[in-house]
């Protein structure tokens, strides 16, 4: 069995959101929608700033993202079977067409902010499709989380 995972050099982050930005163009993501991004120590706003001991100002980065784990709370959790994890890659898939928007995976899910909800139909600063033809097209009332781009690991 392959399993894929996310190599990131955390002491080489800038924090320039350079992979967030590649992401959310790849999979056409809503507008308000991340599935990764570089957080800062100091707090959750962008840039935020850790205070060291001495009083000192540092900035440190770690990026936020799903983590495809080994034994998904996620999956246990939804009702509908629409999130599952891919035996063969290890990848934790979602199907937005059995999602039934109840939102427990968000609730089961111990890191905060990797799922998004869309309320609404999603909206586009674009009036065109970016990234991938084969990403699925994002739904109202369905939550959706990072696919490690499936659809390009499954074209190997």
């Amino acid at each position: 069995m392959a399993r894929y995972g996310f190599a990131i050099d955390t002491v080489r982050c800038v924090g320039c959101n350079n992979c967030s930005l590649t992401c959310k163009v790849e999979n056409n993501l809503p507008n308000e929608v991340w599935w990764s991004r570089a957080m800062t120590v100091g707090g959750e706003e962008e840039f935020t700033p850790g205070v060291d001991g001495a009083g000192n100002l540092y900035l440190d980065y770690y990026t936020l993202g799903c983590q495809h784990c080994d034994n998904p709370a996620c999956v246990k959790v939804c009702p509908a079977g629409a999130t599952w994890k891919d035996e063969e890659t290890g990848i934790v898939r979602q199907d937005y067409e059995k999602c039934l928007g109840c939102r427990m995976c968000m609730a089961a899910c111990p890191y905060t902010g990797v799922r998004s909800f869309n309320w609404e139909e999603p909206s586009y600063e674009l009036d065109f499709a970016t990234g991938d033809g084969a990403v699925p097209a994002h739904q109202k009332h369905t939550v959706e989380k990072c696919t490690m781009c499936y659809h390009r690991v499954n074209d190997g």
